[in-house]
C-alpha cells in the first residue's frame, strides 16, 4: 500500500517494545523512561482487560472475556492478573489492544509482558493452518523457526538483568505491604 510505502521510505515504521526482566530489576522505570523520552504510549494489560470485558458482549472477541474481571453484580470490577490468565485468553485481549488503530500507527511499550514462554508464543507465532476433516496436515520441520505474526512483533526487545543480591536487597528493603513472593 502507498502508506506502507511511504513509512518504509522515510523510516517512519511504529516502534513496538518489550522490556522484560526479573522482578525489582527496573522493568517498570525503563518503560516509563522509554515511553516518556520516545513518546510511545504504555499498553497495560491489566487495563486492557477491565476495558476488554466492559465491552457490550457482542463486541467481544470471545465468550471468556467476562472471565477477566472479578467482582459483584454492582461493584467495581478488579482485573485479574496477567499470569493467572490462559495463553490464548491473554493472545485476543493483547492482539486486541496492540491492533488498534492507535498502536499501529505510534507503536507501543510493554512492561514486563509476555513474561513466559507460551505468552510470548501466544501472542507473536501464527496458529497453525486449519486442516480439513480427513486430511492430512502439512509436514512441519521442528527445527526451522515458526512463523510470526508482524503486526504485533516487537521491533525491539530489551531485557534487563541484574544479580541476585541486589534484587534480595531490593526485596527486603520494601515495605511489607508491597512484598510478594513469587
Amino acid at each position: 500500500a502507498l502508506v506502507d510505502q511511504f513509512k518504509q521510505h522515510h523510516g517512519l515504521a511504529a516502534s513496538r517494545v518489550v522490556v522484560y526482566g526479573p522482578p525489582l530489576s527496573g522493568k517498570t522505570r525503563c518503560v516509563a523512561e522509554l515511553a516518556s523520552y520516545y513518546g510511545l504510549p504504555l499498553v497495560d494489560l491489566q487495563a486492557a482487560f477491565a476495558e476488554a470485558a466492559a465491552l457490550p458482549e457482542e463486541q467481544w472477541l470471545v465468550p471468556e472475556w467476562g472471565t477477566l474481571v472479578t467482582g459483584e453484580e454492582g461493584e467495581v470490577k478488579t482485573p485479574v492478573a496477567v499470569a493467572d490468565v490462559a495463553p490464548e485468553l491473554l493472545k485476543s485481549v493483547a492482539q486486541w489492544k496492540l491492533g488498534q488503530k492507535q498502536y499501529a500507527c505510534s507503536g507501543w511499550i510493554l512492561d514486563a509482558f509476555p513474561a513466559t514462554k507460551p505468552q510470548a508464543e501466544a501472542l507473536f507465532v501464527k496458529p497453525p493452518p486449519v486442516v480439513p476433516e480427513g486430511e492430512e496436515p502439512p509436514e512441519v520441520d521442528p527445527e526451522a523457526p515458526p512463523d510470526m505474526q508482524t503486526g504485533v512483533l516487537p521491533t525491539r526487545v530489551i531485557c534487563l538483568t541484574a544479580e541476585q543480591e541486589e534484587l534480595t536487597k531490593r526485596f527486603q528493603e520494601l515495605p511489607d505491604e508491597e512484598r510478594v513472593e513469587g
